[in-house]
C-alpha cells in the first residue's frame, strides 16, 4: 500500500529503509520527508502532495524513479539523489537546492528535467550536478552559488533556458569561479550565463577532460580557466566580457566553432599543443579574434580545412614560438606587429598576412612540405625562412 504523511515530518533515519531500499508504493506528502538513513533507498512509486522532500545523509544514495508531482521543495543537503524520470523532483518546477556535501546525478536517457536549482559546492568533488550517461537536459535555471560546480563522467549534461546559468549572490562571498567543470564527458551551455540584479558572475574554470559548449551571448566579467580539457565558443562573447581574460592551459583547447562569422575581443593567455596535439587554439570555423594572445609557452594554432582563423590582436611571447597547424589558412591581421620572438613554424596549411609588418623581424619562419606562407602582398620583414620541400 501507499504512505500518507498529514503533517510534520517522516523521517527515515540511522540504517532504515522503506521496504529494504527499493519502495514501489504512493507517498502522500503533505508535510517534510527526510531521508536521513545510510542506506540506499529507491523510491520508484508517486510523491504527490504539498510537502517537502529533504535528504540529509553523505553515505547513501536516494533514487527517485517516479513520475513524481509533489510541490514543495526538494533538498539536498547532503549525499546523493539519483534521478532517473524527468519529474523525479516533482512536478511544480517549485525547486532543488543543492548543498556543498550534496549532489543531483541524472541517471535518464534523455531527460529534459523542468526544475529550477540552486547550487553550492563541488558534491564532494563529483560535481553539484553530474551527468551519469545519455544526453539529460535541464530546462529551466541554474543559479548559482559559492564555488558551484556541474560535470559529466559519460553522456552529455545540457542546460537549455533563456537564462541557463545564473548567480543573484554577493559576488564578494564567491571562490575564485562561480562554476566549474569536472568530469570525462561534455557540458553544453546553451543560454547565457547571466548576470541577475547587477551582481556579476566570477567566471568559469574547467578541470577535467570533457568538452564544455558555451553557446549563449555571457555577460558575466570574471575569467576563465581552461585546465584540462576543451571549450567550445560559437558565440562572440561566449567567454563573457573582455573585461576578465582566458587562460589556456598546456593540454587544454579553446575550441573556436559557429557559423563562420564569430568574433570574440577576448584577451587570451595559452600554452602548447592542446588536446591530443590538436592545438591549444583549434578553430573548427571561420572566426576574428581580436583580443591580445598572450603566449605563456611555445604554443600551437590549428585550423580546419577550408577555414580562416584570424588573429588580429598582438600576440606575444619572448623567445616564444608558434606553430600553425591544420589544412586551413591562420591570419595574423591587425595594426600592431605581433610581439613574440621565437620561430614560426607553418607544419600544415597556410599561413597568411592580412597586413604589414606582423612577424618580429628576428623570426626564424620554417615551413613544412606543402604549405604556404601567403604574403599577401604585404611587406614582411623575418630573419629566415627554411623549407623543407624537396
Amino acid at each position: 500500500g501507499g504512505t500518507v504523511i498529514s503533517a510534520g515530518t517522516l523521517q527515515v533515519s540511522s540504517t532504515g529503509s522503506l521496504n529494504t531500499g527499493n519502495y514501489t508504493g504512493t507517498i502522500s506528502n503533505a508535510g517534510t520527508l527526510t531521508y536521513a538513513s545510510s542506506a540506499d533507498q529507491t523510491l520508484a512509486g508517486v510523491i504527490s502532495g504539498a510537502g517537502a522532500l529533504n535528504k540529509t545523509t553523505n553515505s547513501s544514495t536516494l533514487t527517485l524513479s517516479g513520475n513524481n508531482s509533489y510541490t514543495g521543495l526538494t533538498t539536498v543537503s547532503a549525499g546523493i539523489a539519483k534521478i532517473s524520470h524527468a519529474n523525479a523532483l516533482g512536478g511544480s518546477g517549485t525547486g532543488t537546492n543543492v548543498s556543498s556535501t550534496g549532489a543531483v546525478h541524472f541517471d535518464g536517457t534523455n531527460l529534459t528535467v523542468p526544475e529550477p536549482f540552486n547550487i553550492s559546492g563541488n558534491g564532494s568533488g563529483t560535481g553539484a550536478l553530474l551527468n551519469l550517461a545519455n544526453t539529460n537536459t535541464v530546462s529551466r535555471t541554474v543559479t548559482l552559488g559559492a564555488a558551484a560546480t556541474v560535470g559529466s563522467t559519460a553522456g552529455t549534461l545540457v542546460f537549455d533556458h533563456a537564462t541557463a546559468l545564473a548567480n543573484s549572490f554577493d559576488a564578494a562571498a564567491l571562490s575564485a569561479y562561480a562554476l566549474s567543470v569536472v568530469g570525462a564527458g561534455n557540458v553544453t551551455i546553451v543560454d547565457p550565463i547571466a548576470t541577475v540584479n547587477g551582481t556579476v558572475t566570477k567566471g568559469v574554470a574547467v578541470s577535467d577532460t570533457g568538452t564544455l559548449s558555451l553557446q549563449g551571448a555571457n555577460t558575466y566579467a570574471g575569467a576563465t580557466s581552461i585546465n584540462y580539457g576543451t571549450v567550445e565558443i560559437s558565440n562572440d562573447t561566449s567567454l563573457g566580457t573582455a573585461v576578465g581574460a582566458t587562460t589556456v592551459a598546456s593540454g587544454a583547447m579553446l575550441q573556436v566553432a559557429g557559423n563562420g562569422s564569430l568574433s570574440s575581443a577576448e584577451p587570451l593567455t595559452i600554452s602548447g599543443t592542446g588536446v591530443s596535439s590538436a592545438g591549444v587554439l583549434n578553430f573548427t570555423a571561420s572566426a576574428t579574434l581580436s583580443g591580445t594572445v598572450a603566449m605563456a609557452a611555445d604554443s600551437t594554432v590549428q585550423v580546419a580545412s577550408s577555414k580562416n582563423g584570424i588573429l588580429s590582436g598582438v600576440v606575444s611571447g619572448t623567445s616564444l614560438g608558434l606553430t600553425k597547424t591544420g589544412a586551413g589558412t591562420l591570419t595574423l591581421s591587425g595594426s600592431s606587429t605581433n610581439t613574440y620572438t621565437g620561430a614560426t613554424t607553418i607544419s600544415a596549411g597556410t599561413l597568411a598576412l592580412g597586413a604589414a609588418n606582423k612577424i618580429a623581424d628576428t623570426s626564424a619562419v620554417s615551413m613544412a612540405n606543402s604549405t604556404t606562407f601567403n604574403l599577401a602582398n604585404y611587406s614582411e620583414t623575418v630573419g629566415s625562412i627554411a623549407t623543407s620541400d624537396t
